[in-house]
């Protein structure tokens, strides 16, 4: 698989386009390895398990309205499903080599006095 760094990633959170807010995305999709292997077998069978996935985002603050922390803080703890959309190049339209990536969680972030906000979810 191509690597690719990230320069002009586009971050959508609920709605709102906090891309120029981003210092640092990643997404991560996993997928366990589950035993199934039976008696009398002389091999171990394994199958994939349920996936995974999360984002972690390190934002750089703004309190202004419709900026990360308006954003954000109502979400935090809130434990209600709002979506979240990635793309790896924010100027150029959806397509094979710039797919998009719709999540639909709920979030744990916290402030650190660098003021970077680290949001996971």
């Amino acid at each position: 698989m191509a690597k690719q760094i990230l320069r002009d990633a586009f971050v959508e959170v609920n709605g709102v386009d906090l891309s120029d807010h981003v210092e640092t995305v990643e997404l991560d999709e996993s997928w366990p390895n589950i035993d199934v292997t039976g008696m009398g077998a002389r091999f171990k069978e394994r199958l994939l398990g349920i996936g995974d996935a999360s984002i972690k985002v390190n934002w750089f603050q703004d309190f202004a309205a419709s900026e990360v922390h308006a954003t954000l803080k109502g979400l935090a703890g809130s434990n209600t499903p709002f979506p979240v959309v990635l793309r790896p190049v924010k100027s150029l339209s959806v397509g094979a080599t710039n797919p998009k990536f719709t999540m639909v969680p709920t979030t744990f972030w916290n402030a650190d006095p660098s003021g970077v906000v680290e949001s996971t979810t």
